[in-house]
């Protein structure tokens, strides 16, 4: 399921650098595009996602919370609790 949602980094306390520069510089706004391990960012479980203005890369789930846009597919609420989705094909 591929989704458009609004990305918000945890404090630079849970979130790296990068995950907090990459969110303030194409975001918050993106469509997430799948989900998986990313491993040349370590372990643990990342997302896929494109920003508005082009930018493609991954970021790991552990280091943002996200929330649906107002009349998009998905919950319309915080979906924190959804981690894992696949790439529609």
């Amino acid at each position: 399921m591929k989704m458009n949602v609004t990305l918000e980094s945890h404090s630079s306390q849970f979130a790296s650098r990068r995950t907090i520069n990459r969110i303030l510089q194409h975001g918050p706004e993106f469509r997430a595009l799948k989900s998986g391990n990313c491993p040349v960012l370590g372990d643990g479980l990342h997302w896929l996602v494109r920003s508005e203005d082009g930018w493609l890369g991954w970021l790991p789930k552990a280091e943002f919370r996200f929330f649906t846009m107002p009349g998009m597919p998905g919950p319309s609420k915080c979906a924190s609790n959804v981690n894992n989705f696949s790439l529609d094909n």
